[in-house]
């Protein structure tokens, strides 16, 4: 798993360069209505989200297990796009909050 780091700036623009021909090539509308879903943040948050989604839309997995709840915001305006289900940890504080 491979996430954006900002110490290699050049993986992660390579990373997203990759996925994004990827997605175009194989999930065309799918990719189109992620960066419809994007418009409106800052470019920045548009680059780190499509680092770490770009890569889960290729690869359709079953099943996407989140470790933390605040991480899930990030998966939830995306629910429509990505076809797997999103399971979610809860642990000592986050089950009382």
């Amino acid at each position: 798993f491979y996430t954006y780091n900002k110490n290699n700036k050049l993986n992660s623009v390579l990373f997203f360069m990759r996925y994004l021909i990827l997605n175009f090539f194989f999930n065309y509308k799918k990719t189109i209505a992620f960066f419809t879903l994007l418009r409106g943040e800052t470019k920045y948050a548009q680059f780190k989200k499509s680092v770490i989604l770009l890569p889960i839309l290729f690869h359709k997995p079953d099943i996407i297990h989140i470790q933390w709840i605040k991480t899930y915001e990030l998966f939830k305006p995306f629910q429509n796009i990505l076809s797997s289900k999103i399971i979610v940890s809860l642990r000592g504080v986050q089950l009382s909050v």
